[in-house]
């Protein structure tokens, strides 16, 4: 007999698409300064430093991670900008990350970080499994809780752990599949 057993994961609604919206076109630009001179780099002094589309994160805490900083000069271009979006992608908690450079008059430049968070997990529904095996799977599957960001890592994990579960209890032909859907 083979198992299908599908893991359905709600996410929060919103979250992603409000924030993806809330972007312009313009703030979408992937350049950092669009005519910036390779040749000949310039030398600012950052200006402010804006967060945008985060709402689980204190942007302070972004600004310090990264080391854009008020008051302090950069080279643009310089890899600077580039191992500021490293660090943040190394915090892999963004599905997108864009740092944009505003230069201003008297050699000074903004910077806007703007980050999509990864979407958080609302609630999730176990398909095809009896009352009993599911409540043991939820004590296997103690990670998984409401708010926690959803990622590729989280999925494969608990995708892992269920298979495991089934396979232990002499069912070898499951089928373990994860299906996401916006909660509306």
């Amino acid at each position: 007999m083979r198992y299908l057993i599908i893991l359905v994961i709600f996410l929060l609604s919103g979250i992603g698409r409000a924030q993806a919206q809330a972007i312009s076109e313009q703030e979408k630009a992937p350049a950092v300064i669009a005519n910036a001179d390779y040749k000949n780099p310039k030398r600012y002094v950052i200006g402010d430093v804006n967060v945008k589309g985060v709402q689980f994160f204190d942007a302070n805490v972004i600004r310090a991670n990264v080391g854009l900083m008020r008051g302090d000069s950069i080279t643009i271009p310089s890899s600077q900008i580039s191992y500021a979006v490293n660090k943040l992608w190394a915090m892999k908690y963004f599905s997108d990350v864009q740092i944009i450079a505003h230069p201003l008059a008297g050699g000074v430049v903004d910077f806007d970080i703007v980050l999509q968070e990864r979407p958080r997990i609302y609630r999730w529904d176990y398909e095809g499994a009896k009352k009993g095996e599911i409540s043991d799977l939820k004590e296997k599957l103690q990670e998984l809780k409401r708010g926690v960001e959803l990622s590729e890592h989280l999925i494969n994990k608990c995708e892992n752990i269920i298979y495991a579960f089934y396979v232990d209890k002499g069912f070898r032909n499951v089928d373990v599949r994860t299906r996401i859907e916006d909660d509306t």
